[in-house]
């Protein structure tokens, strides 16, 4: 999970191409006009499922997906250009929004991570579960959109897709609304990664930074979401924290955490 100079360029070259600007226009103009299907093939995402109106939950869902920016989905979600790869991680299954009558909106990425970068939007009765290819599987030729999952990621904030909320984007990250003389971003270009750190509340003891500064430096881009997970672990369980297989916080008092990069048992890590 640590940023290298080439998931670096990776994620410059996902964020320029994966998502481009007449993609993002399109999407746009569509949900504007209240066409949401429409929205959704413009961000190449094809909807599995007809909407029944006529009871609260089905208006609920229409209400949501109404707001729904595909396209803004597709730039938040998986991808490892630290693998080399800038297209997204195939076969996951992502939860957007849970509903009474056990019905959940979820989002399944594309087959391959070589192929057509299709987005699947489905509608399930029940918890969406992982689940293997059927026993007559015409491989991954035809660039239909995937119909199973290796894996399911946990629910995604509403702020990644739902336009009634990116505004709580900063906070969810830790940051507040008012206007930044300083991001992490232009921190870590500084070199001033301990910093960086510091502003989320999370300390790194100089010793660390000498020793791991690929650690300390690497983690930047993902760095508030880290903090904010480890927040809210740390309302609930006392002690340290292992955020990954070499990154723990511990409580410090004030509501701020000491760093340590090291190796710790596991998974499960909370974040990483």
């Amino acid at each position: 999970m640590v940023l290298t100079a080439g998931a670096a360029r990776g994620w410059r070259i996902a964020r320029r191409y994966a998502v481009p600007a007449p993609m993002i226009r399109r999407a746009t103009e569509r949900r504007l006009a209240g066409d949401w299907r429409g929205a959704c093939a413009a961000a190449d995402v094809a909807v599995d499922f007809n909407l029944s109106l006529g009871t609260a939950t089905t208006d609920r869902i229409e209400e949501d997906l109404r707001h729904l920016a595909p396209e803004l989905l597709r730039w938040h979600l998986p991808r490892r250009p630290s693998t080399g790869h800038t297209a997204l991680t195939p076969r996951r299954l992502s939860v957007l929004a849970r509903y009474d009558d056990d019905l959940v909106l979820a989002v399944g990425s594309p087959r391959t991570g070589y192929g057509r970068q299709q987005l699947r939007l489905v509608l399930t009765s029940g918890p969406p579960r992982t689940s293997g290819p059927p026993m007559v599987y015409r491989g991954d030729a035809d660039h239909e959109p995937c119909t199973w999952h290796r894996y399911v990621d946990p629910d995604l904030p509403r702020h990644v897709w739902d336009t009634r909320h990116t505004g709580e984007l900063l906070t969810w990250y830790g940051l507040g609304p008012a206007p930044h003389d300083h991001l992490i971003w232009d921190l870590h270009d500084t070199d001033r990664f301990r910093q960086a750190w510091a502003d989320l509340g999370a300390d790194v003891p100089e010793q660390h930074l000498q020793v791991n500064r690929r650690l300390v430096a690497g983690y930047w881009y993902r760095l508030p979401e880290i903090v904010h997970a480890v927040r809210e672990t740390a309302a609930t369980t006392s002690g340290r924290i292992a955020a990954g297989p070499n990154l723990a916080f511990t409580p410090a008092g004030d509501g701020r955490f000491a760093v340590d990069f090291r190796d710790y048992p596991g998974p499960p890590y909370i974040c990483l």
